[in-house]
């Protein structure tokens, strides 16, 4: 494909996108769309005529019951929030749970429990190498350092991410679908306001990023003087 091809099918397909964002439509995401603390910065870089965002989560905490025979398929989600969380989710306050079980060996038909904050995630489809190259530096003295750049001559993806996470198995849910911790309420309710740690830092990441498109697409967009 020629530069010129190239150049009008990124507009074309981010022409497409942003009519996708501004409906109902899913995206790329496991939500299907964006999370409202992550909409400022969509914005920022979607104002770059070189980029256009694909998928997106701003952060999350979450608690997750694997799959019988696979850590990926199977399993349902106890609880998922995009905002800080300063109580036990309501999943762990019902008389269903049990605190502070340590099962010598996990009987049949039960499947394990794993409590996570994940950090920002966002994808970002750019014009070229040279602008995605350009994106994945910023990113990554912005704290983001395990940005990277997927793709091929014809579609460049830059995958926004950090490190800055929790992911620790904290129970089982047994056969009868009765919830078995093996930690007590007072650290489960620590782990859980713990995060507020992260989502803090998650969130000065991503107003450093924004606050550095923001001063570079103001330069791009600024108007040259004529001189004489």
């Amino acid at each position: 494909m020629d530069q010129k091809n190239q150049l009008e099918t990124f507009d074309n397909q981010k022409e497409q996108i942003l009519k996708e964002l501004a409906s109902s439509l899913p995206d790329a995401s496991p939500k299907g769309n964006p999370d409202s603390p992550i909409f400022p910065l969509l914005d920022v870089i979607n104002s770059h005529p070189d980029w256009v965002t694909t998928s997106s989560c701003s952060g999350r905490i979450s608690i997750y019951v694997q799959g019988l025979t696979s850590r990926k398929g199977g399993g349902y989600w106890l609880f998922v929030s995009h905002e800080p969380c300063t109580e036990l989710p309501p999943p762990l306050e019902t008389e269903s749970v049990d605190y502070g079980k340590v099962p010598g060996t996990v009987s049949e038909g039960s499947r394990e429990i794993q409590f996570a904050f994940e950090p920002m995630i966002l994808h970002v489809q750019t014009r070229s190498l040279e602008t995605a190259q350009h994106l994945q530096r910023v990113a990554m003295s912005c704290g983001f350092r395990e940005t990277g750049i997927q793709g091929s001559t014809n579609k460049y993806i830059v995958a926004i991410r950090t490190s800055l996470k929790i992911d620790v198995p904290i129970g089982v849910v047994d056969a009868s679908e009765r919830i078995q911790l093996y930690v007590t309420k007072e650290y489960m309710t620590w782990l859980v306001k713990r995060t507020l740690d992260y989502f803090a830092e998650n969130q000065r990441r991503m107003d450093r990023i924004k606050q550095q498109l923001e001063t570079q697409l103001a330069k791009r967009l600024k108007p040259r003087r004529n001189l004489k």
